[in-house]
């Protein structure tokens, strides 16, 4: 027990058996046997938590080539449509013109003709509440954002309700499982690794 005491006073450093044990703990006696099992520095909580802090124990092992990885799929795109711009610039215009006359053809059949003007700036607020981060793809708040700026352009409550629910029902929940198919598809005929082989051969 005795032996035990002297261990722990020479592990945290006293200042009279510091003087004592010094030879001891240089020649590599049991005080520095001791030392080495037992020390702050080793029991392990300020690291922990200093870790914590710094974001260092919770960082991502693959989050430090993140910008090699984005370069390289810029790089991809930009191969991938080369001279074809035009028509990746049709086709994110379309998709925008054909979803904002999908919103128009749901308010005709619940027999709502606001100004389409109105309705334009209705489906841009319900696009930028779409982008909230807090439900997938902004599920909730964009069908309240668009059902209210609706009764705002004149539409009754029961027809905004009813058209925004249905222009959400073609827009957002039937491409799901149409892009489920397309994803399997893509997986049968490319193969599961294909992209991840790609963007490694890119990367520098």
């Amino acid at each position: 027990m005795r032996r035990h005491r002297s261990y722990l006073r020479a592990t945290w450093g006293g200042p009279g058996n510091y003087a004592a044990d010094g030879p001891r703990r240089q020649t590599g006696g049991p005080a520095s046997y001791g030392e080495a099992r037992i020390t702050p520095a080793s029991c392990g909580p300020a690291d922990s938590s200093r870790s914590r802090r710094d974001g260092s124990a919770w960082r991502s092992p693959s989050a430090g080539d993140l910008p090699e990885r984005l370069l390289a799929q810029r790089d991809r795109m930009k191969e991938a449509f080369g001279r074809r711009w035009y028509v990746a610039l049709t086709s994110a215009v379309g998709k925008v013109g054909f979803d904002y006359l999908a919103l128009l053809c749901c308010l005709a059949a619940v027999g709502a003709r606001p100004n389409p003007s109105l309705v334009l700036l209705a489906y841009v607020v319900g696009a930028l509440l779409a982008q909230i981060p807090i439900t997938p793809g902004g599920l909730g708040f964009a069908e309240a954002g668009l059902t209210g700026m609706l009764v705002a352009a004149g539409v009754g409550s029961q027809e905004a309700l009813v058209s925004t629910l249905a222009y959400r029902l073609v827009s957002f929940w039937l491409p799901l499982p149409v892009g489920g198919v397309a994803y399997l598809l893509f997986r049968h005929r490319y193969g599961a690794a294909s992209g991840d082989s790609a963007t490694s051969n890119t990367v520098p």
